[in-house]
């Protein structure tokens, strides 16, 4: 008498090969198969629940106007509330949803820009219950096809606490917020059309760097040498022309390969009113690939 085997997860019965069809084994693994799928999906949906992701199927109340959707998950909104919404119709600017007997805020993208008829009917969206400046609104997560707005902050007059140096669209939100370029804080700047950042302090290693951090300057040319008796070894100086240099400033210069390793150049160089001095024992014609002025 042959004897019959089960699955190890969900029990089914496997006949042996050499044992009549049984209608009653059939039936019975069925059972078991229908029961732990309705048991995944309702695992599934109260998963999704949980995440506040539900989702609905509204109907059309006033075309490109209204649509209204009914659910027993929902009794109150609140902000980060989740949809997840099938157009009954093209969306619309304008366009606002209501859910149950609750209120009906317009459906909007990237915070509070018009929907317009950027979604076909029967496309699939999720939604955010969001309030910005008191207003609720839909918000369906979008993207920007400006590369100039596509990360974003929102802000009120002061941005001391938003640490992100980025441009936004100003038409996304009207009132009191930065309209062109977000800043640190207002003593520290950036200037687009020139790529500068502009602040009042600058540390290095958590030393201040004080009269306005550092700067770096390339590929001076050190043509104009003099007799010069300063340093022992090293006859000749060198005036490196540098604007808003002063003697107080500290200068490091770094020399090319060659000139590095050849012993004619000083390690040590001075700051003057205008720019850097530089020894050397010859007095030939050199470019300096890096000049670094701390300001003292």
């Amino acid at each position: 008498m042959s004897m019959a085997t089960y699955t190890p997860n969900l029990n089914l019965k496997k006949p042996a090969t050499t044992d009549l069809v049984s209608i009653a084994d059939i039936n019975g693994n069925m059972d078991a198969l229908d029961t732990a799928v309705a048991g995944k999906l309702d695992k599934t949906a109260a998963a999704a629940k949980a995440k506040g992701l539900i989702y609905l199927e509204p109907t059309v109340t006033t075309t490109k106007e209204l649509w209204y959707a009914t659910t027993p998950d929902i009794s109150s909104y609140y902000d980060g509330l989740m949809v997840v919404v099938r157009c009954p119709e093209a969306t619309a600017t304008g366009l606002a949803l209501k859910i149950n007997s609750l209120g009906a805020p317009t459906i909007v993208f990237n915070a509070t820009s018009g929907i317009s008829t950027r979604y076909a009917e029967d496309s699939i969206v999720i939604m955010t219950y969001k309030t910005i400046d008191g207003t609720p609104y839909w918000s369906i997560m979008d993207y920007d096809a400006n590369t100039n707005t596509q990360v974003r902050q929102y802000q009120t007059t002061s941005n001391v606490n938003y640490p992100i140096l980025t441009r936004y669209n100003i038409t996304d939100k009207a009132g009191t917020y930065e309209q062109a370029y977000a800043r640190f804080d207002p003593d520290v700047t950036i200037n687009p059309s020139t790529g500068g950042i502009y602040a009042k302090k600058f540390f290095a290693n958590g030393v201040e760097l004080t009269g306005g951090g550092a700067k770096i300057y390339s590929n001076l040319s050190a043509s104009s040498w003099v007799a010069d008796s300063t340093y022992a070894g090293f006859g000749y100086r060198c005036a490196l022309a540098i604007t808003g240099v002063t003697a107080n400033d500290v200068a490091e210069v770094v020399f090319g390969q060659s000139e590095a390793s050849s012993g004619n150049y000083a390690s040590v160089c001075e700051t003057y009113a205008g720019g850097v001095y530089i020894y050397s024992s010859v007095n030939a014609t050199i470019t300096i690939p890096t000049v670094l002025i701390h300001k003292g």
